[in-house]
């Protein structure tokens, strides 16, 4: 936790620094990973911005459902609660929690956390989110140096 919350540069960790969440949740990233020159994404694809991650909302029909269609379906890895969890979309969203930025790791089951690539402010940047027993997607607002995951678009 202390190594994490010292960053002052790109990094990543498993969830709990344990290598056995990352075939299921895969990695946690921090910001500034996100927009390392080196490229995170292969190559023909990036991390999508916040406008590229509202337009996918819209297309789901908006943020007050768009949550489900994401998110996939039953309980072996969302929290017992996730009746909302359609995957009609296909994208298999899964609630890999998040790690704070003193390093702290949060609600694994729970939420799933992804980066956008817009930048809010200098110590913060966009991200969306999804919680279990909701079909609503969050748009928010985070510290650079959370640990999210990351979806990848094809260019």
């Amino acid at each position: 936790d202390e190594d994490w919350n010292n960053l002052k540069n790109d990094a990543c960790c498993n969830y709990e620094n344990n290598p056995d969440f990352d075939s299921e949740y895969g990695k946690l990233y921090n910001w500034l990973t996100v927009v390392d020159k080196r490229g995170l994404s292969p190559i023909g694809w990036h991390i999508p911005s916040d406008n590229e991650w509202q337009q996918l909302i819209d297309y789901l029909d908006g943020k007050d459902f768009s949550g489900g269609t994401l998110k996939e379906t039953g309980t072996s890895h969302w929290k017992d609660s996730n009746e909302l969890g359609t995957n009609e979309s296909g994208f298999s969203a899964l609630p890999g929690g998040y790690r704070l930025f003193e390093g702290t790791f949060c609600f694994l089951r729970h939420s799933g956390n992804w980066w956008s690539s817009t930048e809010f402010t200098s110590t913060s940047a966009l991200c969306m989110s999804l919680y279990y027993g909701s079909s609503r997607t969050i748009r928010g607002k985070e510290n650079k140096y959370c640990g999210f995951s990351v979806r990848c678009l094809r260019d």
